[in-house]
């Protein structure tokens, strides 16, 4: 993302460096454990997929708990189904930047955001 989320209402955009993007809504900040984010723009370029904006209104929520010294965080697409388009491609996005580049970075071993 390419700024942090503040208040509800404001926006990031982020991509991986291609023609995709994605703009975020932050619709719930409870800090420190929750944090939904609302997709308001979506631009998912990719051979397989018809539809560039099949994210949009879609919402991403990390659910960020602590216990026994341990943190865990739950992320939770809602609205990404495996009827879509993109499901698998997602799914296996999520995977790698969700419980491997992130679960690197946050165990000290430095993420591996491009190594997909």
């Amino acid at each position: 993302m390419s700024r942090q989320f503040s208040s509800i209402g404001d926006r990031a955009r982020t991509d991986f460096g291609g023609t995709s993007y994605w703009i975020f809504e932050a619709v719930t900040l409870n800090k420190p454990d929750l944090v939904e984010l609302e997709c308001c723009e979506s631009h998912m370029v990719a051979d397989a997929l018809d539809d560039t904006e099949e994210w949009l209104g879609t919402r991403l929520k990390f659910d960020i708990r602590e216990q026994d010294g341990r943190s865990t965080i739950t992320l939770i697409h809602i609205g990404l189904t495996p009827g879509m388009q993109c499901y698998e491609i997602c799914k296996a996005g999520w995977d790698h930047y969700i419980d491997g580049s992130l679960k690197y970075y946050l165990n000290g071993m430095g993420g591996r955001p491009n190594s997909y």
